[in-house]
């Protein structure tokens, strides 16, 4: 298997640049803008003093790389300063310690201590994409070499069939039982050394890991547990920090440790979830039918005296239930009172709930094995595991868990804990329930028990108690970082709101707070009462699609709020005559909402990046809600997000009981200590952070540009616009009327073209430099590098007195190998010839023109006009005309001597010195955290497996289909060449172009004559060029 560490760098040698940062050197993939400098400097500060470190910044400005960077270099300081100050004096080089800055570390140890482990890293972040990601930057550094591993779950990792056919929760129980019983081939292999050499080796994401654990039949989950002692850097979700089930579980040695959140703005709710729990009276029911289950699986394999596996004393089961049955009494008495549907408490009163059992550590202990137990006994009975995908018993024993937690000690901690008590309904599976003897009293409701902490130090303190060095927390949605320190509940003596990379003028951002009616927009209840809000924000809607190029992203607070509006938009005008809302739209842009469902939610991804990457006509544009799948962790640059609608300020539910006990918890803290966080600022910092990781979707590098429109009158407050990001509050528009709104916007969108196409890399100017020194490559296109060609693309002005400049059709930098000339068979001319009985006879033209180098054939709706003219279209039409004349010259064939058929006229562009100069290289370059890749998947002249490939990726089954059989019967000799070129022009030209671009079918058609006789170029082209004339205007 290749090293996936090398898949990123494999084709040229990376140099990296070496940075000092108080004595540290850093090395870095390139030279670090100020602001990389500014964070990696604050990390680095952090590390030295052993002390915490909060980071905001924005996304775009290479976060992650820095993250990385840093630790690891003064990791790898650290320990040559460790090696060296732990030697005896006569060895000791006083010089090196010097060098290694003996102060930056803290204070001789003595000579007689051994040396100590290097202080290992844990990079956590939300998710594994997110972790994927971090993973893919560390290969791409100077610290590739650093051992590291992955932690996941057995869920994701196990590969053994007879476990991961078992659903959810149960694989861990089976899992277990199966390793005790040393059962399970894949753990067995997995401790092999000569695995966990080649594993050490790599850097792997859990799919990586997975793959390497197959072809190996090792047990992936274990390898990497295996790994975890001797690695540099381990990569986790947050929960296996901050829940200490899921850390203990990985037995985790965090002393002296580096801990870095990334992705940070999760944290609060993180550490909130881990330390609370929420168990109704249907979930105790369960578990004691559960128990009885236990009970007579023990009693039948004992009276068939079948070799069971787990030892455990029925007595011990008996307890368990007496403690689920009190517990669920004790609950159904605090509801016990007529008309009483709800009731709050103290975090106190859960000592009273468990009742004469005290919780200390014991009894979590005890119960806690005994559950484990139970759960290994189920697996035996086939129905539970078909049936039920989360065990009951398996809630208890978390509860339990963190019940013990927050009571033992002083119980400090239950002051930040609240209780409530409510009435809900019965969540169960009516099948699985019958199996287990209970059925649920349909006259009595479901009690719910929350037991909520409101403190995430609670959560952090803990972390801190097991003397972890430092703790890193970054992200690029932390503002206000006062507030976000309160909520953390332990110091971040370092911290810093870092700029962006970006020029001002590459972002507009305006707070839209009336319509073109009008018309105030706003979410707020009182604006819900009629319909009218909903309307003015539609017809802003339209009105930026006209504006905005490519992709769009459009904001909802909730799912409700978007299907709502989605509907409104969608009734028929009152006129009967004008188009509705969501009709004017969807000839605009093409809608793709965001689904709940997961799999729904990818195809809905899938179909928006289709239509960005193959530039279909209408660009899209996603309605997403915040908080959501697309709110996070997915990257919107370049044309895939051009702009970012917000309507609405997503403040959490009000009604939620857990929002209302938080800020009344919030409130009783600050009332006893000054310069504490109050209900209502929390309430308006959770809404804020959620609209600026809305925000964050757009501008994800440093040559990226886009809008940011904020649609609530409410945003133009101090108070909100004081917890937008730190870098954008500066540049914040708040035109009074929507037209001021739309005039800049236009501007904005004119003068961000105009610096792509022709300022961004000004510097660079070897295209336009090989272009104006070479004058064949001036005077005939077919002469122009391929790169060239692809890239730059003329058009004509539509409705514009001036022609229109080239559009740059990819925002990637063109490397330097990509300039050299590429063979092409269409200039060629030795390839254009006809058939002697005697010899084969090679022709040559002065000019041999290529029609599919001619992009001012194709139809204009495939080739968008760009800059002010652009701009100015979109406001005028939603469809570009594709009926115009075309300012060109014809060329014609000069050897007339030739028995060739000659060459229809075709047209061509008329190059000006004018064209000629704007096309510099000044596309742009890649961005800050990878480096450029040559191209890939290049199509070989004698390779018909990609051609095929490419043709099924394109076109529809049955267009596929229907070439793949023209080619097998000219492989039979049933049809002939005539046949097989008049049919496959038909095919790519003229069947295929009602699916994709006019633009990609003459492509394929050009790639084909790749594979057809040289003797029948001629036949090929007179029939291509033909095709050409009727499908393009004269």
């Amino acid at each position: 298997m290749d090293s996936p560490v090398e898949n990123t760098a494999q084709f040229f040698e990376t140099k990296f640049v070496t940075t000092e940062i108080n004595r540290i050197a850093v090395q870095f993939p390139f030279q670090p803008y100020p602001q990389q400098n500014a964070l990696m400097t604050t990390i680095i500060n952090a590390l030295q003093k052993s002390e915490n470190a909060l980071v905001e910044s924005p996304t775009g400005t290479g976060k992650t790389l820095c993250l990385l960077c840093s630790t690891l270099a003064w990791r790898s300081t650290y320990m040559l300063w460790r090696k060296e100050a732990m030697r005896s004096e006569t060895e000791r080089d006083t010089l090196v310690l010097d060098q290694l800055s003996m102060q930056a570390f803290g204070s001789m140890h003595s000579d007689d201590r051994p040396i100590g482990k290097p202080p290992q890293i844990f990079f956590a972040s939300r998710t594994h994409s997110q972790l994927s990601q971090a993973i893919s930057e560390l290969r791409n550094t100077a610290y590739r070499n650093a051992v590291c591993t992955v932690v996941g779950s057995r869920d994701q990792m196990c590969i053994n069939p007879a476990v991961a056919q078992v659903k959810n929760t149960l694989r861990a129980s089976l899992c277990k039982s199966m390793v005790q019983k040393q059962t399970c081939s894949y753990h067995a292999e997995s401790e092999g050394l000569h695995n966990h050499a080649a594993a050490t080796a790599l850097i792997m994401d859990i799919e990586d890991l997975v793959v390497f654990g197959r072809e190996r039949k090792a047990c992936p989950y274990y390898m990497s547990k295996a790994i975890q002692p001797r690695a540099d850097i381990i990569f986790l979700p947050y929960n296996y920090l901050v829940d200490r089930n899921s850390r203990n579980s990985q037995n985790f040695s965090l002393e002296n440790s580096i801990i870095i959140f990334d992705e940070g703005h999760n944290m609060e709710s993180c550490c909130n979830d881990a330390t609370s729990f929420e168990i109704s009276t249907h979930d105790l029911e369960l578990s004691i039918q559960e128990l009885d289950t236990c009970i007579k699986i023990l009693s039948t394999h004992r009276l068939k005296q079948q070799e069971f596996f787990f030892e455990i004393d029925m007595d011990e089961i008996l307890i368990l239930q007496a403690l689920l049955l009190n517990l669920k009494i004790n609950i159904q008495k605090l509801l016990s009172t007529p008309r009483v549907s709800s009731k709050e408490l103290e975090g106190s009163y859960i000592l009273k709930l468990f009742g004469p059992v005290e919780l200390d550590g014991v009894v979590q202990n005890f119960n806690s094995k005994v559950v484990d137990t139970c759960l290994g006994i189920l697996t035996y009975d086939q129905i539970f595991v078909k049936k039920r995908q989360h065990p009951s018993l398996l809630t208890f024993k978390s509860a339990l868990r963190i019940a013990v937690q927050a009571a033992n000690e002083d119980h400090s901690a239950l002051s930040h804990y609240m209780i409530y008590i409510q009435y809900t309904s019965t969540k169960s599976d009516s099948k699985s329930a019958t199996h287990y003897g209970f059925i649920p009293d349909k006259n009595n409701q479901d009690i719910l028990l929350s037991f909520w902490c409101f403190n995430s130090g609670v959560a952090m303190q803990e972390l801190k108690r097991m003397k972890v060095r430092s703790i890193v927390v970054a992200s690029g949605t932390l503002s206000p970082l006062d507030g976000f320190s309160d909520e953390m509940g332990i110091p971040f003596p370092h911290r810093l709101e870092n700029t962006h990379v970006i020029d001002q003028s590459q972002v507009y951002i305006s707070v839209v707070t009336k319509g073109s009616q009008n018309i105030p927009i706003s979410t707020a209840y009182k604006s819900r009462e009629t319909n009218n809000s909903t309307k003015e924000f539609g017809n802003a809607i339209i009105e930026f699609a006209k504006i905005v190029p490519d992709g769009m992203l459009v904001f909802f607070t909730s799912y409700s709020i978007m299907n709502t509006c989605i509907s409104v938009w969608k009734q028929p005008s009152n006129d009967l005559i004008s188009k509705s809302i969501w009709e004017s739209i969807s000839e605009l842009k093409y809608p793709i909402m965001e689904s709940r469902n997961q799999q729904e939610f990818v195809l809905a991804m899938k179909s928006f990046e289709e239509r960005i990457d193959q530039k279909k006509w209408p660009p899209p544009i996603f309605f997403a809600i915040c908080r959501g799948r697309v709110s996070e962790g997915i990257d919107f640059s370049d044309r895939k997000g051009r702009a970012v609608v917000i309507y609405g300020i997503p403040y959490p539910t009000y009604k939620d009981p857990n929002v209302m006990l938080k800020q009344k918890y919030l409130d009783s803290a600050a009332a006893k200590s000054q310069g504490r966080i109050r209900g209502k600022e929390w309430y308006l910092q959770q809404a804020c952070r959620s609209v600026n990781q809305a925000i964050g979707r757009v501008i994800r590098h440093k040559n990226d540009f886009g809008a940011i429109l904020l649609c609530d009158e409410r945003f133009q407050e101090t108070k909100t616009i004081r917890n937008l990001p730190h870098w954008l509050r500066s540049s914040i528009n708040i035109p009074k009327t929507f037209e001021g709104t739309r005039n800049q916007l236009i501007e904005f969108f004119k003068g961000a073209t105009n610096r792509e196409l022709m300022g961004n890399n000004r510097n660079n100017t070897s295209l336009s430099h090989q272009i104006l020194c070479n004058s064949s490559l001036v005077a005939d296109p077919l002469s122009r590098p391929v790169a060239i060609t692809h890239k730059i693309l003329p058009i004509t002005s539509i409705n514009c007195g001036k022609a229109a400049p080239f559009i740059h059709t990819t925002q990637q930098k063109i490397p330097y190998y990509a300039l050299k000339l590429e063979h092409d068979p269409l200039r060629d001319a030795s390839r254009f010839g006809s058939a002697s009985s005697q010899k084969y006879v090679k022709r040559t033209y002065q000019h041999i023109h290529d029609p599919l180098s001619n992009p001012s054939r194709l139809q204009p709706v495939q080739s968008k006009p760009s800059l002010d003219c652009a701009v100015e279209q979109r406001l005028e039409t939603t469809k570009y005309s594709s009926n115009h004349t075309l300012h060109c010259n014809a060329i014609v064939p000069s050897d007339s001597t030739n028995n060739l058929t000659p060459f229809p006229i075709v047209s061509r562009p008329v190059y000006s010195a004018q064209h000629i100069l704007q096309a510099e290289n000044i596309s742009t370059p890649a961005t800050l955290d990878k480096p450029l890749l040559p191209p890939k998947n290049v199509l070989s002249v004698n390779d018909p497996r990609q051609f095929m490939e490419k043709v099924a990726r394109i076109a529809p089954t049955s267009i596929n289909k229907k070439f793949k059989r023209l080619l097998y019967d000219y492989s039979k000799r049933t049809i002939k060449i005539q046949s097989l070129i008049s049919a496959s022009l038909d095919t790519f030209i003229d069947e295929l172009n009602q699916y994709v671009s006019l633009e990609e079918c003459l492509e394929l058609a050009k790639e084909f004559r790749l594979f057809i006789g040289s003797r029948h170029h001629s036949l090929y082209d007179t029939a291509l060029c033909l095709k050409i004339s009727q499908k393009t205007p004269t």
